[in-house]
C-alpha cells in the first residue's frame, strides 16, 4: 500500500488512530520525512530504526521508545540531540563495548553523580586524554575527594608552571619516594623543599639529591656502616650544626673544616679516626667531650680547640697537631710518656699557668743581732698571676689552688756565716717541711727547693738570720705551680 503525494512537493496524506499491517514504503529514496520541524510526532515505538547497513542519516525526535517498550537498534549515522540524552536506568547501561567503541568523545564535562566515573580501555588499547593546542586539561575532584594513580606513568610528569606547585605538604606527605635522582646538580633547578617519610629505600636508595634547604622530623639512616660520605671534596657542606658527630674522618688535609660547635664528636666505642679541624668549639661553646684518634695534622693544625675533655683512657687521642691548647689537664697513658713537641721554630709555652719570680738588683745590710731579718726584692722577672707584691711587700701570694715549686737563691758579699728559712702566713714552716739552711759564704750563694700545697691568699717570704752582719742580696725568689690541689 502506498499512501502520499505524487511528488515531493504534493499535498500530505492523513491518518486518524488508523493502524496498518503492512510495511509504510515512501515512492522515492532518501526524499520525504516522519514529521517536520513543526508538527513532530510524539513518540516512535520500534523494534530497530535503520538497518547496519543502511542507517538513518539523521534522526530527530523528543522521545524514541518509552521506558517500557524501549527501541532494541538505533541506526543512524548522525544523532543530532537539543536536549539531554538520559538512559533510561541509572549507571546501568555503557557507552560503547570491548567489541564495537566509539571512536572519539567530545565533551565539555564529564560528570559523575555516582561513587566512580571510570575511563577504561579494552586490552591492548591505550587511553589518551589530550587536550586541544594551548589549552589545559584539568582533573578536578570536589572538597573530600581523593586523586589517585594506579599503574605506571609512561612519560614525563610536570607541573604547568616552574617552582609554583610541591609534591606534598606538611600536612599530607607522600609515604615513599623512589628514583633515581631529585632534582638537578645546580642552584636553578634543585627541589626547593622536599616534604617526605622516606626518599628511596634500602634496596633501591636515590643516588642523588640536589635541593636547596633539606628539613628532618626524624633520623637520616643509611643502608650501609662507614660506606657512604656526606659532600664531597668538590661539593662540600658549608656548615654542619650537630650535637653529636660520628664519623670516621671529619674533614681533610686539604679541605679542613673552618669551625666546627660540636657537644659530642665521637664516642669511646666509636671515635673519630683523624679531624681536620681549624677551630674546634669556642670559648663560649666549649665541645664537651672529642674522641678522635688524630687531631690535626703537621701540614694542616687545629688553630684553636676549646675542648672539656679530649680522648679518653679507653680511646685516648694519639696525636693532636694544635697551635694552641686550652685545657686544665692533658694526661697521658698509664705506662706510656706524654710528649709534648713545639713545632720547628717555635717554642712550647704553657700560657694561664701560675708562674712569678722576682730578685733584688741590689744588697740588704743585715744586722747580727740574733733575729730573722726579711730579704725583699725589687724587680719582676716574671708575674702571670698577680702573684707578686701582694697585700704583703716583698711576697708572693698564692692565686690558684694547688701544689707549688718553691725556690730561692741568697748571695753574700762577706765571710759570714748564715741561716735562711721559709715563712707562711707570716710564720716559720715547721722543720719537717722547711729546714734552716746554714751556709759559710765567701762571695756565694746558697739555693732553697721544696714543694708545698697552697690555698688561694697564702703568701711566702724568705727571712735571713746571720752572725756577723754584712750585706746579701735575694737573686731569685720563685714559685711555679705544678698541679691544682
Amino acid at each position: 500500500m502506498s499512501v502520499g503525494p505524487t511528488g515531493p512537493a504534493g499535498p500530505t496524506g492523513t491518518f486518524n488512530g488508523a493502524t496498518v499491517s503492512a510495511d509504510i514504503i515512501p515512492t522515492l529514496n532518501n526524499t520525504y520525512s516522519l514529521g517536520s520541524p513543526t508538527g513532530a510526532f510524539l513518540n516512535l515505538y520500534a523494534a530497530n530504526v535503520g538497518t547496519s547497513s543502511n542507517p538513518v542519516a539523521n534522526l530527530y525526535a523528543t522521545n524514541i521508545g518509552v521506558s517500557g517498550n524501549a527501541i532494541t537498534n538505533l541506526y543512524v549515522t548522525n544523532i543530532i540531540a537539543g536536549n539531554t540524552v538520559l538512559p533510561n536506568a541509572n549507571n546501568a547501561y555503557n557507552l560503547g563495548n570491548t567489541q564495537v567503541m566509539w571512536h572519539n568523545l567530545y565533551v565539555g564535562t564529564v560528570t559523575s553523580v555516582g561513587s566512580n566515573l571510570n575511563l577504561t580501555s579494552p586490552p591492548g588499547f591505550a587511553l589518551n586524554l589530550t587536550a586541544a593546542a594551548g589549552q589545559n586539561m584539568n582533573l578536578t575532584t570536589f572538597a573530600g575527594g581523593n586523586f589517585r594513580f594506579t599503574g605506571p606513568i609512561g612519560t614525563d610528569f610536570d607541573p604547568i608552571t616552574d617552582n609554583n606547585y610541591q609534591l606534598g605538604s606538611n600536612s599530607a606527605r607522600w609515604s615513599n619516594v623512589n628514583a633515581v635522582q631529585i632534582g638537578q646538580p645546580n642552584s636553578a633547578t634543585n627541589v626547593q623543599q622536599l616534604f617526605a617519610e622516606s626518599v628511596g629505600n634500602s634496596n633501591y636508595p636515590v643516588p642523588f639529591l640536589y635541593a636547596g634547604s633539606t628539613t628532618l622530623s626524624g633520623n637520616l639512616a643509611l643502608t650501609s656502616n662507614n660506606v657512604y660520605s656526606s659532600g664531597s671534596l668538590a661539593n662540600y657542606w658549608s656548615s654542619l650544626y650537630a650535637t653529636n658527630v660520628l664519623a670516621t674522618n671529619l674533614g681533610t688535609g686539604s679541605i679542613p673544616v673552618t669551625q666546627a660547635f660540636i657537644t659530642n664528636l665521637g664516642t669511646s666505642t666509636v671515635p673519630t679516626s683523624q679531624a681536620y679541624i681549624t677551630t674546634l668549639g669556642s670559648a663560649t661553646t666549649p665541645t664537651t667531650q672529642a674522641y678522635i684518634a688524630n687531631l690535626g695534622s703537621s701540614a694542616t693544625p687545629t688553630t684553636q680547640a676549646y675542648i672539656t675533655t679530649l680522648g679518653s683512657t679507653l680511646s685516648p687521642t694519639t696525636t693532636a697537631f694544635m697551635s694552641a691548647v686550652q685545657t686544665n689537664n692533658i694526661l697521658g697513658l698509664t705506662g706510656q710518656n706524654l710528649t709534648l713537641t713545639p713545632f720547628n721554630g717555635f717554642n712550647l709555652i704553657f700560657s694561664g699557668v701560675p708562674c712569678a719570680s722576682a730578685t733584688n738588683t741590689s744588697f740588704q745590710s743585715i744586722a747580727a743581732d740574733s733575729a730573722f731579718h726579711q730579704l725583699t726584692y725589687n724587680s719582676t722577672i716574671i708575674d702571670n698571676a698577680s702573684m707578686l707584691n701582694g697585700t704583703q711587700p716583698s711576697s708572693i701570694t698564692c692565686q690558684k689552688a694547688g701544689v707549688y715549686l718553691i725556690t730561692y737563691l741568697i748571695t753574700g758579699n762577706g765571710g759570714s756565716q748564715y741561716g735562711s728559712q721559709l715563712y707562711k702566713n707570716g710564720l716559720v714552716l715547721p722543720t719537717n717541711a722547711s729546714t734552716t739552711i746554714t751556709y759559710a759564704v765567701s762571695n756565694g750563694g746558697a739555693i732553697y727547693a721544696t714543694h708545698l700545697k697552697l690555698a688561694v691568699t697564702d703568701y711566702l717570704q724568705v727571712f735571713i738570720l746571720t752572725n756577723i752582719a754584712s750585706n746579701y742580696q735575694l737573686l731569685s725568689f720563685s714559685a711555679n705551680l705544678i698541679t691544682i690541689a
